[in-house]
């Protein structure tokens, strides 16, 4: 099959015949307790070699093993915050492999899929940044470090932090 501009797939004798060119292969349902918690738009993703899906639920973690659709774990995004997770990706380091990096309004984490280790660390807002959020996090692996960007929402004042990986 040859894909088209319009991704429609065209068969390689001319004819148009409309295929899809993705297909759903499961359904990952919510986990009981979980239905009532908000997701955020970049909170999914997959491990870089495809075999495990996580996807954020308030501030938890739940992964899912791709080729089963069965739910493996649940992690907590940073401890005692319940803001929701806004930001979710796989990440490698120079010295770590198969991280996750999250972000919520309140806080950030880098922890293991495989629960916590010594490679693994959370960061929140301190008590009196009371007028600030997490706007955006970013590995910066040539260097093993995270950009924290803060910002003042009345001061309109942004401030970034590094943290290592």
């Amino acid at each position: 099959k040859v894909l088209s501009e319009h991704d429609e797939a065209r068969d390689t004798d001319g004819t148009n015949r409309r295929t899809p060119v993705w297909l759903c292969q499961f359904k990952v349902t919510n986990p009981s307790g979980y239905s009532n918690f908000r997701t955020g738009s970049n909170a999914v993703d997959f491990s870089s070699d495809g075999s495990i899906l996580a996807i954020c639920y308030g501030n938890m973690i739940t992964l899912w093993d791709h080729k089963e659709a069965t739910l493996l774990t649940a992690l907590q995004h940073v401890d005692n915050d319940r803001a929701p997770i806004e930001s979710l990706s796989f990440v490698k380091t120079a010295l770590l492999k198969d991280l996750i990096l999250t972000r919520s309004r309140t806080g950030v984490a880098l922890q293991s899929p495989y629960g916590k280790g010594k490679e693994s660390w959370s960061w929140a807002l301190p008590a009196n940044y009371k007028d600030a959020f997490v706007t955006h996090v970013e590995l910066i692996p040539s260097h093993d470090l995270v950009a924290v960007c803060i910002t003042y929402h009345k001061k309109m004042k942004t401030q970034v932090f590094l943290l290592n990986a």
